[in-house]
């Protein structure tokens, strides 16, 4: 029998007494992919094939991202493979609030894009986390305010809110934007990862520590450009509850 074991919010600890079964998930987290390296002695970028692993390996135990659990689940009822999930934590979704709803009800641009809100409001209802991929002008700056101002109007919702992205521009854009509604709160940043993980103070003062790790809505907008890891090291720092990417691409 295989045991996915919630090690933590964002990860899964994989286990069996049959190497096989194991072997069967590594070989499903594991993919071919095409892969731009720099050579420092030719001075030239080329294309090679390597294999690319989605889980990691601690202490001889399999770790992958929670993000990853229908996918076992489905592998491995397709395999007909005994499994069990262990700790898997409940979590309350947010609610958008009447006020949005009725805003999103009449987007100025028209039934279209008055639908793609609506469809946001239900969808995060449903999850804690994912990705929204919305085309251009659909008020997505809207959608991140409504997903901020509904966490922290919700009295069972004590944790702190992050919105990262790619760039300080868009996070200037972001502060603006809560402004605009009035969002003004200790609860919640705005951040550029990358810059903000450099930080002598990110590893030392524990007061920053202790308000990272207390982070339960982590946003990433324009997600689609992140490649660094900082981005992701700091989800880990945080440990949210939930956790939600908006791109303007697929």
């Amino acid at each position: 029998m295989v045991k996915l074991t919630f090690y933590n919010k964002l990860n899964i600890e994989i286990s069996s007494d049959d190497d096989y079964e194991i072997d069967l998930i590594r070989s499903l987290l594991t993919t071919r992919e095409k892969i731009r390296k720099f050579n420092y002695k030719t001075k030239k970028t080329q294309w090679v094939t390597e294999e690319v692993s989605q889980y990691r390996i601690k202490r001889n135990k399999v770790y992958v991202g929670a993000g990853y659990l229908s996918i076992l689940e489905e592998f491995l009822i397709e395999e007909d493979i005994e499994y069990e999930v262990i700790g898997k934590p409940e979590i309350d979704k947010i609610k958008i609030k009447d006020n949005w709803i009725e805003r999103f009800k009449n987007h100025p641009k028209g039934e279209v894009y008055s639908k793609a809100q609506l469809e946001f409001a239900k969808v995060v209802e449903e999850n804690n986390k994912g990705v929204l991929s919305l085309h251009v002008g659909s008020g997505k700056g809207d959608m991140i305010v409504a997903l901020v101002d509904s966490f922290l109007s919700d009295e069972t919702k004590s944790g702190n809110v992050v919105l990262i992205s790619y760039s300080a521009k868009v996070c200037e854009e972001l502060k603006e934007r809560l402004k605009q509604f009035s969002i003004e709160s200790e609860r919640v940043k705005v951040i550029q990862p990358t810059g903000y993980c450099r930080r002598t103070a990110y590893k030392t003062d524990e007061e920053l520590f202790e308000w990272d790790s207390n982070v339960s809505l982590f946003i990433a907008d324009e997600c689609h450009h992140f490649t660094a890891s900082s981005w992701k090291e700091y989800a880990e720092r945080c440990q949210p509850d939930y956790i939600y990417g908006f791109s303007g691409s697929a």
